[in-house]
């Protein structure tokens, strides 16, 4: 995948990496995309672009594999399951997802910080970077 779409595979692979079992329900994966404010009508993220492609390219590169779950929905679509394809496992291992969500998180604290003493972050206007744009 080129640069791009690094910091969409990365987020998602580092979510489904967090879930109990490995495995993540695609509704609680959109439930997290959008507490950062990624959805699926959001076609203007300065990271994720069009995150609905962004899966279905995943998945046909083989980063993501989904499944529909063995727990039916009785007043909706079926759910699916994500979770790691052969080339996620093949190409990241843990301590890779790890350093990936430190340095998420470090950029979060580093402009909480830079909020002052009365502790409410001013918006520049500047999103966090989720991965500097020479890493593939």
């Amino acid at each position: 995948m080129h640069c791009g779409d690094s910091a969409a595979v990365m987020t998602v692979l580092s979510m489904i990496h967090l879930s109990p079992d490995k495995k993540m329900e695609e509704a609680v994966m959109w439930r997290q995309l959008a507490h950062i404010g990624v959805d699926r009508d959001n076609h203007h993220h300065p990271n994720f672009n069009k995150i609905e492609e962004q899966l279905a390219k995943m998945e046909q590169m083989r980063y993501l594999v989904k499944t529909k779950s063995s727990v039916a929905q009785a007043d909706g679509p079926p759910e699916h399951l994500y979770e790691w394809g052969e080339n996620a496992t093949s190409l990241l291992k843990g301590h890779d997802i790890k350093n990936f969500i430190d340095g998420v998180f470090n950029a979060q604290q580093a402009k909480m910080n830079r909020a002052g003493p009365s502790g409410a972050a001013e918006d520049d206007g500047e999103p966090i970077i989720l991965l500097d744009s020479d890493e593939d």
